[in-house]
């Protein structure tokens, strides 16, 4: 999901979640970070993320990253303590997408297509990607349908084309998918 208008320097900018923290780490003011949508591995290159949650944003330069296995173990700027980066915890991890790390070549992860636009295959306009929804089946794709919801399993049996420079994904949907969420 994109956080519109966060603040940076002068300029508004839109924010995208990539994980959230879980708890500190250790007594120096480390965090622990789950990724969310995002591999690990695009995070380690991270300079600086913005932590938002319980009425409170704050952006921070990143000090160091490293990998565990299903985390990442953040050190932040201006963190110093265990007492400190526990005020954190259960807080949105995001970055902007300027500074959000490329994907491997032929690869999208879910905070790539989030702001999609979504067309039929006979070119039907339907929506814009909001997020992308991780269930136990698989993921489905949240389009902001001009005001309603619209849920399309992200498999590809509906998804028929993601064009990543267009920014633009096909869908070949069944007869009533599009109106399920309607009264």
């Amino acid at each position: 999901m994109i956080v519109p208008g966060a603040r940076v320097g002068e300029k508004n900018v839109d924010l995208v979640p990539v994980g959230r923290v879980t708890r500190a780490h250790g007594i120096k003011g480390e965090i622990k970070v789950v990724p969310e949508g995002i591999s690990a591995e695009r995070l380690l290159s991270l300079q600086r993320v913005c932590l938002e949650g319980a009425g409170k944003r704050q952006w921070f330069e990143v000090a160091e990253i490293r990998r565990q296995p299903s985390m990442l173990i953040v050190k932040l700027r201006g963190v110093t303590d265990r007492t400190a980066a526990e005020t954190w915890r259960g807080c949105s991890v995001s970055v902007t997408r300027d500074d959000l790390p490329a994907a491997a070549e032929g690869e999208l992860e879910s905070v790539d297509i989030e702001g999609f636009r979504v067309e039929t295959v006979t070119d039907a306009y339907v929506g814009t990607v909001r997020e992308v929804m991780e269930t136990a089946g698989q993921d489905l794709l949240v389009i902001d349908a001009g005001g309603r919801e619209v849920l399309v399993p992200a498999v590809d049996y509906f998804v028929k084309v993601i064009d990543a420079e267009k920014r633009l994904i096909r869908i070949d949907p069944i007869d009533g998918l599009l109106d399920i969420n309607e009264s």
